[in-house]
């Protein structure tokens, strides 16, 4: 198990550092834009200028029912995690990646009950969605994109691990 350890911080620090600097950049500029975009969301869709309680009681509710603010947290850890440069780092980044595809499996649950409640077949029958790629409520386009990359770089560390184990066992 030391020996894998080793091999999976040796294969950070040399040949896949390109590939790791490139994992690091992408998750931290989704993880800025997500804030941006999830701050610009909830002072559109509450009202940035209206005091009332209603519309600060629904900006809340709308804060507390975000599927994009766990999902960007755990980007950001994502990335710590390699930026570390260590094994544990990179465990670490692994874990969050796979939390946050739970946080993409429990959105669509969500949505699935949603559309038992709305008693619709396709998804394409709820209303406002924004895009129709995935089957998830309230998702944009740029909800596609984090999952895009998400994937990405989970692919990209699986590669690494396994390389890290085909070393170990030679």
């Amino acid at each position: 198990m030391r020996t894998f350890f080793a091999d999976l911080t040796g294969i950070l620090k040399s040949s896949e550092a390109r590939g790791l600097r490139v994992c690091i950049a992408v998750a931290f500029l989704a993880g800025v834009l997500s804030i941006l975009r999830t701050t610009f969301n909830l002072g559109y869709n509450s009202g940035s200028f209206d005091m009332s309680t209603a519309h600060h009681r629904s900006c809340c509710v709308g804060l507390l029912e975000s599927f994009l603010i766990p999902i960007t947290a755990l980007l950001f850890v994502s990335a710590l995690g390699l930026w570390w440069r260590k094994a544990a780092g990179f465990l670490i980044s692994l874990l969050a990646l796979g939390c946050a595809s739970l946080v993409y499996l429990a959105w669509y649950r969500a949505t699935l009950s949603i559309m038992r409640n709305y008693e619709v077949r396709e998804f394409s029958q709820l209303p406002l969605q924004g895009q129709g790629l995935l089957t998830l409520n309230d998702a944009t386009w740029w909800d596609v994109a984090v999952l895009s990359i998400v994937i990405l770089i989970a692919a990209w560390q699986l590669k690494v691990l396994l390389a890290a184990l085909m070393s170990s066992y030679k």
